[in-house]
C-alpha cells in the first residue's frame, strides 16, 4: 500500500506542475484521484486481513486481536506514508521558491483556529 500511495502523490505532482487536462469530469477525476485510492486501501486492507485469519484457524479472541492489529498498523503506515511524502514533496518545492514569513497573518490564523476549537469545546 506505501508503493501505491507513493506512486499517485507522484501522479498528483506531476499533473500539479503540468497543469489539469481534459474536460471537468477528468478533473474531479484527478483531484480527487488520492482520497480515492486512500479509501479502497482502507476498505480493502482489513477485507484481505479477515481472509488471512481465516486462512491461519486462530482461537476468535486471537483472530480479532490480530486483525485489529493489523488494521491499525495499515491505517498509521499509509497515515505516515502519505504524510513523509507530502511533507518531502513540500520541501522541495519551498527549497526551489523564495520563503516569505508572515508573522502578523500566522498569529491571527493560529488564535483564531484556537478561538474555535475552545469554542467548539464549551458547546459540546
Amino acid at each position: 500500500s506505501a508503493a501505491i500511495i507513493y506512486l499517485f502523490v507522484q501522479r498528483a505532482e506531476e499533473r500539479n506542475t503540468n497543469g489539469f487536462s481534459g474536460n471537468a469530469a477528468q478533473k474531479f477525476i484527478e483531484e480527487f484521484e488520492l482520497p480515492f485510492v486512500m479509501a479502497v486501501l482502507k476498505l480493502v486492507g482489513p477485507l484481505i486481513f479477515e481472509q488471512l485469519v481465516k486462512m491461519e484457524k486462530w482461537h476468535p479472541r486471537t483472530a480479532l486481536t490480530l486483525t485489529l492489529l493489523r488494521t491499525m498498523v495499515l491505517y498509521l503506515g499509509n497515515l505516515g506514508v502519505l504524510t513523509v511524502t507530502l511533507l518531502v514533496k513540500e520541501t522541495k518545492q519551498s527549497c526551489i521558491g523564495f520563503a516569505e514569513f508572515q508573522v502578523a497573518v500566522s498569529v491571527l490564523d493560529l488564535v483564531y483556529g484556537q478561538g474555535l476549537v475552545w469554542i467548539g469545546m464549551f458547546f459540546c
